[in-house]
């Protein structure tokens, strides 16, 4: 009996490190195919001051370099339908030409004019936000007056982004420090 038992905790032992050891080969091809069917970018560039035009020339002119999308991305506070306030972080990127981390549209669909946006699968502080909500920039941001041309937008859709693949976050840079409230 005891040499039975032995043998079957050794099986167990050797079943499960066999499981172990093929779970990390599998979650890399995986992760890597999902990099490549969204284009995940490679490296990502970010100025506090931003990229001036000849900026981003002299950076796509780099030989090693195959594609450059430029992108605002500022941290706000901002209203949901007129609201909560919280810490968003906002992209403004040409989504009919982005060739460099695609979204995968979850649900709606894709924004069709400027007063349109996406968000990404709700999370946390997200989750009440639906498509057909507005969101509202505050006029508490610094540079409310100066940075945005528009202010309100009405979500359309539900994305994943590859940029964000967990739910861990940067921090922001208003608010508290973290998107969210």
């Amino acid at each position: 009996g005891r040499f039975a038992a032995i043998i079957a905790i050794v099986a167990l032992g050797v079943g499960f490190l066999v499981g172990i050891l093929s779970s990390t080969p599998d979650m890399k091809t995986t992760v890597q195919q999902y990099y490549q069917d969204y284009a995940m970018s490679d490296f990502n560039l970010k100025s506090t001051l931003g990229f001036t035009e000849d900026d981003i020339d002299a950076i796509a002119d780099i030989p090693e370099i195959d594609t450059v999308m430029p992108a605002n991305v500022v941290d706000s506070l901002v209203y949901i339908n007129n609201e909560d306030l919280v810490t968003g972080r906002l992209y403004g990127t040409d989504l009919d030409n982005q060739t460099v981390n695609k979204l995968q549209l979850l649900d709606g669909r894709m924004p069709e004019n400027s007063s349109e946006c996406v968000i990404e699968k709700p999370d946390g502080h997200l989750n009440d936000v639906a498509i057909g909500d507005v969101i509202t920039i505050s006029e508490e941001n610094d540079d409310y007056d100066t940075l945005y041309e528009q202010t309100e937008f009405t979500v359309v859709g539900t994305v994943n982004s590859p940029y964000y693949f967990c739910n861990s976050r940067e921090p922001s840079t208003v608010g508290t420090g973290r998107t969210g409230v």
